[in-house]
């Protein structure tokens, strides 16, 4: 008898099979729709994660909105209370009239330049922070002849544009009248190049500056050294053509010059005003060098750390410098610059406890 198990269960040779195995293109193919499938969920996701953090960050944002926008408020009420920043707005009380660097939407003041509130009375107006100089009458400048033109020379200020120093606006030698012969010879005056300390007379509509040199005081500076800061580091005070204990003369200009000097020897005759005549170089000793450079490191010291910058801050760091047995060389490392400011720290909380 034959078994019929086997033969039951397992085809003959040659037979077709009705289980046919699986190709390598078909395996493929499933194998790529598993994948898209599984990247599509994936995609899916991260599209329904970054719809509910979306979802969170406006929930966030609505709720916080109020807070922010206190934030981003400014008062007014005190003058000087700090910083602020382009686009802030700044509350003001009712009848407060808006100046520089401030405009109005909507009814409301808002800071045009990042700077410090100042209030004066009803006025408001933001002091920037850096800027050029804007010029205001009386104040005493220094500045460098760039151009000589018909009847005036052009000096640079500081400023947005050149300032204008006419011919009429020099005293001439023993006061006499000008003439026409002193428009042809402007050069025995002043020359391309010389730096001259002059008074703001005028500031005209478009911005330009007037100066004048009507005084003993002011013409060509010589025998020193030039330095320039930002003009909002300057103090103002009552005399900005100062000599120091140490017989170093600095002219401190409002528009952010400094001229670093020996002093300047005038008289009711002789003026600073003629550049060719009067004023002449002079043969300056080894100890004034040795001052007028200490100087200049202790003023540069003053503008990076951003000090105010009058007679008394330069004498003060002058002593404490000199205390600490250091060079004038010496200042200009930026260690030792960082320890003379904390040593002026020092000194300066100590005087004024």
């Amino acid at each position: 008898m034959v078994n019929q198990t086997d033969s039951d269960n397992f085809p003959p040779l040659g037979a077709v099979s009705s289980r046919r195995p699986r190709s390598a293109a078909s395996a493929f193919s499933a194998s790529s729709a598993s994948s898209a499938s599984s990247a599509s969920a994936h995609a899916e996701g991260v599209h329904e994660t970054h719809k509910r953090l979306r979802g969170e960050a406006m929930r966030w944002s609505a709720a916080s909105l109020d807070d922010r926008e206190r934030k981003s408020v400014f008062s007014g009420d005190i003058p000087g209370l700090g910083v602020v920043v382009p686009g802030q707005q700044i509350l003001v009380e009712e009848g407060c009239m808006r100046g520089h660097g401030t405009y109005e939407k909507g009814g409301k003041i808002f800071a045009a330049v990042c700077g410090i509130l100042e209030k004066v009375n009803k006025l408001v107006y933001i002091r920037p922070l850096r800027s050029r100089y804007q010029g205001s009458v009386g104040d005493v400048v220094v500045g460098r002849v760039t151009d000589i033109l018909n009847g005036k020379w052009l000096v640079d200020v500081n400023s947005g544009q050149a300032a204008c120093l006419a011919l009429a606006a020099i005293s001439l030698p023993e006061h006499r009248r000008r003439l026409d012969e002193d428009m042809l010879e402007m050069q025995n005056f002043f020359v391309v190049g010389d730096v001259i300390c002059c008074e703001v007379q005028r500031v005209r509509a478009d911005g330009q500056i007037l100066l004048h040199t009507r005084s003993t005081r002011y013409g060509r500076l010589m025998n020193g050294v030039f330095l320039a800061v930002a003009p909002q580091q300057i103090q103002r005070q009552s005399h900005h053509i100062v000599q120091l204990s140490c017989g170093v003369q600095v002219v401190l200009g409002l528009n952010g010059y400094i001229w670093i000097s020996l002093p300047m020897k005038t008289s009711a005759k002789d003026t600073m005003n003629y550049a060719h005549v009067q004023t002449t170089h002079e043969k300056v000793s080894k100890e004034m060098r040795l001052a007028i450079s200490r100087v200049r490191n202790i003023v540069l010291c003053l503008a990076r750390s951003n000090f105010d910058i009058s007679t008394q801050t330069i004498e003060r760091m002058y002593d404490v410098s000199v205390s600490r047995g250091w060079e004038a060389k010496d200042l200009a490392d930026p260690l030792v610059m960082q320890e003379l400011v904390e040593a002026f720290l020092v000194a300066r909380l100590g005087k004024d406890a």
